[in-house]
C-alpha cells in the first residue's frame, strides 16, 4: 500500500477513534477543493455563502460523527463531495423560492386596475398588517425576518435561537396563511 493511502486509512481511523487533530487535517487538506465544489454549483460571486455552507457541514459532520460508517478514504471524499454539493443544491433551490416569494410578494403584476406600488398602497399594507397579526407570533416574526429584513434562514435560527429547518417550517405556514389573506391582491 503507497504511503499516501496508508495516511488516507490512518486518517479515517483517527476521526473514528475520535480525533480531533484528524478532523483539522481532514478540514485542512479538502477544504480548497471542496470550496470549488461550492462555487461551481453557487457561482463565483457567492465566497461569503460557501463558506458558511463549508463550516456548517463540517461542524456537523464532526458532531453528527457522520464518518462513522465509511470504511474507504475514496468512500470519504466521495461523501464529502456529494454532501457539499447537494447543500448547495439544496441552497440554489431555496433562493429561488424565496426570489419567486419575493417577487408574488412585492411585484405587481402587469394589469392596469392594480395599483402602481403595492407597499406604497395604504389599503393593502393594512391588509398585510391585520394578515400577519392573525399568524403565531413566531410565524409572524420568522415572516417579517425573512421578507422585510432579507435576512436568510440561518441568520434567522440563529437570531431567534431555533433550527433552520423550524424557520423553514414557519415560513411554509405563514406564507399558506397570507395567501388565503391576501388573496384579493392578486399576489399570490
Amino acid at each position: 500500500m503507497s504511503s499516501n493511502k496508508q495516511m488516507d486509512f490512518e486518517l479515517l481511523d483517527a476521526l473514528k477513534a475520535g480525533d480531533v487533530n484528524a478532523m483539522g487535517r481532514l478540514y485542512r487538506n479538502s477544504y480548497k477543493w471542496l470550496m470549488v465544489v461550492a462555487l461551481n454549483v453557487l457561482g463565483k460571486d457567492a465566497e461569503e455563502e460557501a463558506k458558511d455552507i463549508l463550516s456548517d457541514f463540517f461542524l456537523e459532520f464532526w458532531d453528527r460523527r457522520l464518518f462513522g460508517k465509511i470504511n474507504h478514504p475514496k468512500a470519504l471524499n466521495s461523501y464529502l463531495f456529494r454532501s457539499v454539493h447537494n447543500r448547495c443544491l439544496d441552497r440554489v433551490k431555496a433562493n429561488k423560492t424565496r426570489q419567486k416569494l419575493e417577487e408574488r410578494f412585492f411585484r405587481r403584476p402587469q394589469n392596469e386596475n392594480m395599483p402602481s406600488n403595492r407597499l406604497e398602497n395604504g389599503e393593502f399594507s393594512l391588509a398585510l398588517d391585520a394578515a400577519v397579526n392573525r399568524i403565531s407570533p413566531m410565524s409572524a416574526k420568522v415572516f417579517k425576518l425573512a421578507y422585510l429584513e432579507d435576512k436568510s434562514r440561518q441568520e434567522i435560527a440563529e437570531e431567534m435561537n431555533i433550527s433552520p429547518n423550524t424557520v423553514k417550517n414557519q415560513l411554509v405556514k405563514a406564507v399558506k396563511i397570507l395567501r388565503v389573506a391576501l388573496k384579493n391582491f392578486y399576489l399570490l
